[in-house]
């Protein structure tokens, strides 16, 4: 902590104290905890992992963190079959909604593919020249919109 401590003096031209940086730090985060910290520290690994494993060409990594990368709570009504897949994705929604629009994000959160006036139980989303790699599935319907990583091989 004092190396730390020690960098930051010098990066900063400052003399400041461990003290004296908590209670900076309590000041922009008034209502900062444990717990908060972690789940900053857990969003932010969710963001870089399959970033990092992109970067080094290790697509098998992202693969791998998919399931633990982003679990979405608001994905729970929302079936996508296979995944991973290699052609054609399945998705469906399980309380009975139909599914209006499905709109397709890469790993960078770009939008690659938008599909509207879909309502339908189910869609068949079509692989159609889209690269391997980690997408984000956006599904909306009367309920809401539900979200879903997709893996494609």
């Amino acid at each position: 902590m004092a190396q730390e401590i020690a960098f930051l003096n010098d990066s900063l031209g400052a003399n400041l104290s461990a003290a004296e940086l908590h209670s900076n730090g309590l000041l922009l985060n008034p209502d900062m905890s444990p717990e908060k910290g972690r789940a900053y520290i857990d969003t932010m690994i969710q963001y870089f992992a399959p970033r990092a494993c992109l970067a080094f060409g290790l697509e098998e990594c992202v693969a791998a963190l998919s399931p633990v990368v982003a679990p979405d709570k608001s994905a729970a009504g929302l079936a996508v079959w296979p995944n991973p897949a290699s052609d054609e994705v399945l998705f469906s929604i399980t309380t009975g909604a139909l599914i209006q629009e499905l709109t397709l994000y890469d790993i960078e959160g770009r939008v690659v593919r938008v599909y509207t006036g879909l309502e339908a139980a189910r869609y068949c989303l079509k692989r159609a020249g889209l690269p391997a790699g980690v997408y984000v599935a956006s599904a909306r319907s009367g309920e809401g919109i539900m979200n879903r990583l997709i893996v494609l091989e």
